[in-house]
């Protein structure tokens, strides 16, 4: 038997176990175009096309499997124009009016129709099987993505997503404009949720500060994630009974260094903080500052969680009292060592 009529039993086989009239869709025209024009002289090119499209198997194969699998073997670029003599009779039938399946103009059609709506010179790959006509290669990318190719409609992969364009853009262009449109998108990302955002600062103890940052360390979560949810849990228990709990931050002397405070920066959801706000604002009898109020649930929540902080009445002032100097000499041993001899001579002599 000769190569072409081996082909055209192959492609015959094929087009048997496929039933006509089914729903509309690419692959089905695509069935059926082939169908109406098939012959021996276009056989071999069908069933090339057939594997390429994995129309049979449900995957595409590509052009060097193709090639391998035949006996004797093919190059990649002998299956590729193989295939390529096959377009223009499945082409030329779509230009007549009454013929119904026309698959490379609808594939092409449909892809115009979904760019109307997108910003940029293209579309993803998932925006276009989401289209009824094209969701029976939603599973087949490779052949569905070998189909567009010969339809005009490139394929590109920019940062691991896969996009379409049509083949009037060069592959620069298309990327320039994949690139332009993702950094506005990202930006755009950026600028609403820093709408859903708000920031503040507070000044707690030395001690309550670092018991956060080792907390945050070694339980691996971020520290405006950490410090949501320690409001969010002082606001829900509410450990106090008036605002005589609540210490003033001594903002002014911290930022003087004269006392042994630290200012932390909260970058926390708007939605916490406006409740934040709202409930500083109702502690008995008078309300409290929103720094005074986060600075209390900073050192509750350290306090309930084994931290040195003192506990109590006035919790943040009480932690706020000078080291003592064995502790100075513990943490800056270098700075000590010294100096405090020489001041207790100098009071002996006084």
């Amino acid at each position: 038997m000769r190569k072409s009529s081996a082909d055209l039993t192959a492609v015959q086989g094929f087009l048997k176990g496929e039933k006509p009239g089914g729903p509309v869709s690419l692959r089905n025209d695509l069935i059926e175009a082939m169908r109406a024009c098939l012959s021996e002289s276009n056989a071999r090119s069908f069933n090339y096309m057939i594997a390429y499209y994995g129309l049979q198997s449900g995957q595409g194969m590509t052009l060097e499997s193709i090639g391998t699998s035949i006996a004797g073997g093919l190059t990649r670029e002998r299956v590729r124009q193989i295939i390529d003599a096959g377009l223009p009779p499945l082409l030329k039938q779509e230009e007549q009016a009454d013929f119904p399946h026309k698959p490379y103009k609808e594939a092409a059609k449909k892809f115009e129709e979904i760019l109307r709506g997108q910003p940029g010179d293209f579309i993803r790959v998932e925006d276009y099987v989401k289209d009824k006509y094209v969701a029976p290669f939603a599973q087949n990318r490779k052949g569905l993505i070998a189909f567009l190719n010969d339809a005009g409609i490139r394929q590109v992969v920019y940062r691991g997503e896969s996009y379409l364009y049509a083949d009037r853009l060069t592959r620069r262009q298309a990327i320039e404009s994949i690139q332009a449109e993702n950094k506005k998108a990202r930006r755009s990302k950026t600028l609403e949720k820093m709408d859903q955002m708000a920031k503040t600062v507070t000044y707690v103890p030395i001690e309550t500060r670092e018991f956060l940052l080792d907390h945050a360390d070694e339980n691996g979560v971020a520290l405006n994630r950490l410090y949501e949810k320690i409001l969010q849990d002082f606001m829900s228990l509410e450990p106090f009974k008036s605002a005589h709990e609540f210490p003033k931050t001594q903002s002014w002397r911290a930022r003087q260094g004269k006392a042994e405070w630290n200012q932390v920066g909260i970058y926390i959801d708007r939605m916490i903080f406006d409740e934040v706000k709202e409930r500083a604002g109702k502690v008995a009898p008078n309300g409290v500052s929103n720094m005074s109020y986060i600075c209390q649930a900073f050192v509750w929540f350290a306090s309930s969680n084994g931290s040195g902080a003192a506990k109590g009445k006035g919790t943040a002032a009480k932690s706020a009292k000078k080291p003592t100097k064995a502790a100075v000499a513990e943490k800056n041993p270098g700075k000590s060592k010294g100096k405090a001899p020489a001041r207790k001579e100098t009071a002996k002599g006084k």
